[in-house]
């Protein structure tokens, strides 16, 4: 009887760490703009169809470039934004995650990397 128990525990567990689970992707395009408010960042980005998405990040998870995390940034241009970085021109690739919050599907940066 005990093991039973055990594993109908187990995969109630398991069924709820798969529906938590985010969902891994990337964008390739440009950065469109990043703009950095008290709690978060926006950060866009235009693909090579005009599409625009725009994703977000809690300024305490930032994305990384090159190994480190992107600098909180009101105004742009700011201190500490990567040199390789130029707005509207250089192409990245964007990972995310893809969480949802609250019912509402939340993109999030997860790590950025310069495209040839």
């Amino acid at each position: 009887m005990r093991s039973t128990g055990t594993a109908c525990l187990f995969v109630a567990v398991l069924a709820l760490a798969v529906a938590g689970v985010a969902r891994a992707d990337s964008i390739d395009g440009v950065i469109a703009s990043y703009e950095s408010g008290n709690q978060g960042t926006d950060i866009t980005i235009r693909t090579s169809d005009g599409r625009k998405h725009v994703l977000w990040f809690d300024n305490m998870k930032k994305p990384l470039f090159g190994g480190t995390a992107l600098p909180w940034c009101p105004d742009f241009p700011c201190t500490g934004w990567p040199k390789a970085l130029v707005l509207n021109k250089t192409r990245v690739r964007t990972f995310t995650v893809k969480e949802t919050v609250g019912g509402h599907v939340i993109q999030t940066p997860t790590r950025i990397v310069q495209l040839p």
